[in-house]
């Protein structure tokens, strides 16, 4: 049996577009509040990992006195955050972390089968 290249490369497309709509995980926005500082500070500054209280670079700036943030959309794994103060440059120490869990994807396709 001949199976011709333009039936073949049809069915790499659609094999393809499975492969790249199907859902790997949850996403969510994770939603970070704080208490303000009391003393005058100029931003604040967002840190987020995915192993506990190893760090890197901030993931955002937030200007005082808002003390809200939203992160991007995260796919599902825990997180970690931290905020630091910063006034005229200096930075203040990590806030204790706060962690975020988001959940793995719901397994769908479940089938029961009775088997004699």
């Amino acid at each position: 049996m001949r199976i011709r290249a333009k039936k073949i490369r049809r069915l790499i497309l659609a094999a393809a577009i499975i492969l790249v709509t199907s859902p790997i995980c949850y996403a969510a926005s994770v939603e970070l509040t704080w208490t303000p500082n009391t003393d005058s500070v100029d931003t604040y500054r967002v840190y987020q990992t995915q192993t506990e209280n190893v760090w890197s670079a901030s993931v955002a700036t937030i200007i005082a006195p808002t003390a809200i943030y939203n992160s991007p959309t995260l796919p599902g794994g825990a997180y970690w955050f931290a905020i630091t103060a910063v006034k005229d440059g200096a930075e203040s120490a990590k806030s204790i972390s706060a962690k975020a869990s988001i959940p793995p994807n719901t397994p769908t396709g479940l089938k029961a089968v009775i088997k004699n």
